[in-house]
């Protein structure tokens, strides 16, 4: 597949023939060679190979601006699906797809404010399977309200390239749990943490929690759904540096959970804050834990706490583990398209008239639209 085109021939030619006055433009000059053979390849692949669709859910990754300009310069159509929770100042460049499938309204309002040149983005719901586990407590997990904490990525923040949450911070996040569940049995902590087998406390308080019999570490999260242990669980507890895509997945799963917010995202996120603050998003740890401690002793005058109901129509829809389904039936039609031989402009039409036709047969309380899109000539 690397064997060049005569196009790819004729715009290296013309790269080459350039003159460079400076380092930058010799860099500019190097790197575009680069680019046209990298796209050339992939031209290659998909015409080899008759590709109409290509799917790549990865994040963050140049390959798939090589892919882009590749499958559209063949006549054919680029799929994206969320993997992370989408805020503004996070996601930018990160998908360049003709379409892109979200959980619901609210992150598509959130992807809507990036750069991100998507043009139909479709409302699937929770996008993965979600497979189902064993898990083996005992069975104080099952009498007592099971807390789920998904933490995150954490370091000292000496380097510049990325900033995590601090150590310290994760530290008392953890140590004030640790606490609660020490001294109070009608809690238990079921934890999936972010880094394998490493959790920031000593060695003292975790032998102290671990005797509680009501403490249940995942040593190995790795390829590990967090959604997957919300049958085991009553609540879910987590924190980042923005807003965690495995609490929201949970949530997704009609789980009640709580936010720490680390990173002061107000201005990210106000909508969620002007809904939830002090309810599902909390800056301050120790009034968590406050809140926690009243919502644990009744829990039905503090059923605001870590309840997303006023929000969680917008965030999933459907919320019945079915979004890979639509989304294979979306993709189906495609296929069918191109079968047709129907131009990639027209089949995104059609694909999309038809998937509108067929949400109204889901008994659900969203109302609003299911697909935004811009019509652009291919």
């Amino acid at each position: 597949f690397e064997t060049l085109s005569t196009k790819s021939e004729r715009i290296i030619k013309k790269i080459k023939d350039f003159k460079p006055k400076n380092i930058d433009e010799i860099w500019l000059k190097t790197i575009s060679i680069s680019l046209v053979k990298k796209i050339n390849y992939w031209e290659n692949f998909f015409k080899y190979f008759n590709i109409k669709i290509h799917m790549d859910h990865s994040e963050n990754n140049p390959e798939l601006f090589f892919k882009q300009i590749a499958i559209k310069s063949n006549g054919g159509i680029s799929i994206g699906k969320m993997r992370s929770y989408p805020m503004k100042s996070f996601f930018y460049n990160y998908y360049p797809n003709d379409i892109f499938f979200v959980y619901g309204k609210d992150s598509y309002n959130q992807f809507s404010k990036t750069n991100n040149p998507i043009n139909n983005y479709v409302i699937s719901g929770y996008p993965y399977n979600v497979p189902k586990i064993k898990l083996n407590l005992n069975n104080k997990f099952r009498t007592t309200l099971t807390i789920l904490i998904l933490d995150n990525n954490y370091g000292l923040n000496q380097g510049a390239y990325w900033q995590n949450i601090y150590t310290d911070y994760l530290k008392n996040l953890y140590y004030s749990l640790f606490e609660l569940l020490i001294r109070n049995n009608k809690i238990s902590i079921i934890i999936k943490p972010k880094k394998y087998n490493r959790i920031p406390i000593n060695k003292e308080l975790l032998y102290d929690a671990k005797s509680t019999s009501r403490l249940k570490i995942i040593e190995d999260g790795r390829g590990f759904m967090p959604i997957s242990l919300v049958p085991f669980t009553d609540l879910v507890i987590s924190t980042g540096v923005f807003i965690s895509g495995s609490m929201m997945e949970c949530v997704a799963s009609n789980s009640r959970a709580i936010f720490c917010d680390y990173a002061n995202l107000e201005k990210e996120i106000p909508h969620l804050y002007k809904v939830g603050n002090k309810k599902i998003i909390f800056q301050n740890i120790d009034e968590m834990l406050k809140k926690l401690e009243d919502y644990i002793l009744e829990p039905n005058k503090n059923n605001d706490f870590g309840n997303w109901e006023k929000y969680i129509d917008l965030i999933d829809p459907f919320r019945d583990n079915l979004g890979s389904q639509r989304i294979g039936n979306y993709i189906n039609s495609l296929q069918n398209g191109f079968k047709n031989k129907l131009s990639a402009e027209k089949n995104i039409i059609n694909t999309n008239q038809d998937y509108i036709e067929k949400f109204s047969q889901y008994n659900i309380n969203y109302k609003g639209n299911v697909i935004f899109w811009v019509i652009l000539i291919f």
